[in-house]
């Protein structure tokens, strides 16, 4: 009597050949996996002839119903995909892999089926996008009423041709600031270099009321400003680099050297006459243009 969890050689060969069988392998891969396990070879060719057997009928079935080995074809000689589909069940119950012929048929249709639904999933997408496009256009677009208030929003730099300020001898050019009381606009002297910024309006003794100086800065940086050597009154005006005003130094005292500092990092900086900024209504947050 055979011992427990004792299995022979034939059963042995049995059983693997119907595993790798259920794996799709073939017949030629299955005897050699069985040589490799030391099996002989007659038990080998016993354990492969049910597959044989198997496949045999297969292929004439395929014959008898026009589904040769090569791919389904109909009595007009084109392949039909119902008949394909009958072929594949033929070698799959008979447990042999698809000849490369129906496979390589089989891939090709799966390739095509993959790329339509790919093309229609990007056509989709596509369509989606330019609609969710449209909608946050429509959805961005200011109403009526607040179209103004961008049109109002936006400054024209002032036209005008630069000219050369007879004392200073800067150069002189036009500066409009919008406020809520509405435009207003400048003739300001530009200072430009280290040498002309640190002299400034040091000694002036007057400047017409729609007069002053602009101090560029670049890049933007934090600044302060003091009235050394200053004789008039000065609102010093702080822009940021979006062209608006920071903050506002008004009525500096002259001769005073109390550094006036911005509150943001400066692009320029605005001196007009003191009591200026307060008369146009100038406020933080309104636009200069130059």
């Amino acid at each position: 009597m055979a011992a427990a969890g004792y299995v022979s050689d034939e059963g042995y060969a049995r059983m693997r050949g119907a595993s790798l069988r259920r794996r799709g392998l073939g017949a030629r891969r299955i005897a050699q996996d069985l040589g490799q396990a030391g099996i002989a070879a007659d038990l080998r060719d016993e354990a492969l002839g049910s597959q044989r057997e198997a496949r045999a009928a297969a292929l004439a079935l395929a014959r008898k119903r026009r589904l040769g080995p090569f791919g389904p074809r109909d009595e007009a000689g084109r392949i039909d995909p119902a008949l394909r589909e009958k072929q594949v069940a033929t070698f799959l119950r008979a447990g042999h892999p698809l000849p490369w012929r129906a496979r390589w048929s089989m891939q090709r249709a799966n390739a095509k089926r993959k790329t339509g639904f790919m093309k229609q999933t990007i056509k989709t997408g596509l369509m989606g996008a330019v609609l969710a496009l449209a909608g946050g256009m429509m959805a961005c677009s200011p109403a009526t009423a607040d179209a103004g208030h961008h049109k109002s929003d936006a400054l024209a730099a002032p036209s005008g041709a630069a000219t050369v300020h007879p004392i200073s001898g800067l150069k002189v050019i036009p500066l409009a600031i919008a406020t809520k009381t509405g435009r207003h606009e400048f003739r300001v002297e530009v200072a430009v270099t280290g040498e002309e910024q640190e002299k400034g309006l040091m000694f002036r003794t007057a400047m017409g009321a729609d007069e002053g100086m602009i101090f560029p800065m670049e890049p933007p940086r934090m600044a302060a400003f003091w009235m050394k050597n200053t004789v008039i009154p000065l609102d010093i005006i702080f822009i940021g680099a979006n062209h608006r005003v920071l903050n506002v130094a008004a009525n500096a005292v002259p001769y005073d050297l109390t550094p006036l500092p911005s509150t943001g990092p400066a692009a320029a900086v605005l001196e007009l006459n003191g009591g200026r900024a307060a008369q146009i209504g100038l406020k933080p947050g309104d636009r200069i243009a130059w």
